[in-house]
């Protein structure tokens, strides 16, 4: 499980594009998107807050995408 800030953050983003990453992320799990051309797709999520936001994703890999990452 993890937040588009910590994604965000683990690749040297600015705080901001997490809301750019979140939006990425909340489409594909609403859509239930599972390409393999992207390499992963949303499980789940789950508010971490009172508030509803920010989510933590429960993101699992694509197996025939695992030698493209």
């Amino acid at each position: 499980m993890v937040t588009s800030r910590e994604i965000a953050r683990f690749h040297h983003l600015t705080r901001k594009s997490s809301q750019s990453i979140s939006a990425m992320l909340n489409f594909l799990y609403t859509n239930r998107i599972r390409e393999s051309r992207f390499g992963f797709y949303i499980l789940g999520t789950t508010p971490f807050r009172k508030c509803d936001y920010p989510h933590h994703y429960t993101i699992e890999l694509i197996d025939q995408a695992r030698g493209l990452l």
